[in-house]
């Protein structure tokens, strides 16, 4: 049994004791290009009869958008330097990963004023095993593509661009849960993740898009052009409401937010 090592801190959350670890792109995928000996693995991809989903009983992924993944996705990551990604989760269905703390001598200890504590060192993932992607895997896929699929694109990142690296939330069994109890955890993790989570709305674009040309020009109008000039509360502007597109009738509000951004679009 063969076992990779990360710096890692354990954290305890409710029922979940999970890991934070840091890992580079190039620690996810095998060297010798052969997507049976990665180390993080799709669901889609892993087969019955390895402990692994089946595909009704224990499905726990979305199918992934190929397209979007490679044509979005990665061309982000590699031509914008300021791409970013979130955690991505990953699950093992396996044995619980080792774990070895490490503490700070005791001059640091107390140079610091910290105490000793367990839950920073190092996790141990068994290459036999196969962990898979449970929240995060347009990312992962579209780092995939760039290292492996895509030589345009690889070429464009550079040689370093393996090294860079992010950071894996790691959810494992816990030592005392049977397979079957720790299966439905993961498909309420995975709905949480996912079912639950909300995309900002029109209006929050607008406010933080720096990349959005119309966005830009309409949130410049607002703070420039003296009629949305207003020192009191942005919730009472008797102008323009921030908050829904669609304006009520008898209301003082001359426009929305979102249709002076289409106003602008369109003149533009």
């Amino acid at each position: 049994m063969a076992t990779k090592w990360f710096p890692a801190t354990r954290i305890n959350m409710q029922s979940w004791e999970y890991f934070s670890i840091k890992m580079s792109f190039g620690d996810f995928f095998s060297e010798n290009n052969n997507e049976k000996d990665d180390l993080i693995s799709f669901a889609q991809e892993l087969k019955e009869g390895e402990n692994f989903p089946s595909i009704l009983d224990y499905w726990l992924q979305r199918k992934i958008n190929e397209s979007r993944a490679k044509k979005e996705i990665a061309k982000y990551l590699v031509e914008r330097d300021d791409a970013f990604f979130s955690s991505v989760v990953v699950a093992c269905l396996g044995d619980v990963p080792e774990w070895q703390p490490i503490q700070p001598n005791e001059k640091l200890q107390k140079d610091l004023g910290i105490e000793i504590d367990e839950d920073f060192g190092y996790i141990g993932f068994d290459t036999s095993q196969k962990y898979f992607v449970l929240d995060g895997q347009h990312r992962l896929f579209a780092i995939r593509h760039v290292l492996r699929h895509d030589d345009d694109l690889k070429i464009q990142a550079g040689p370093g661009f393996a090294d860079q690296g992010m950071n894996v939330i790691l959810v494992n069994k816990g030592e005392n849960e049977g397979d079957e109890e720790f299966k439905e955890k993961y498909r309420r993790l995975f709905t949480s993740l996912n079912r639950y989570a909300k995309s900002t709305n029109t209006e929050t674009n607008i406010i933080m898009d720096e990349d959005d040309a119309f966005a830009i020009v309409t949130r410049r109008l607002i703070r420039e052009y003296p009629l949305f000039d207003w020192p009191g509360d942005p919730e009472e502007h008797p102008h323009l409401n921030i908050n829904t597109k669609n304006i009520r009738p008898g209301s003082s509000e001359l426009t929305s937010l979102a249709t002076l951004y289409d106003f602008n679009k369109l003149v533009l």
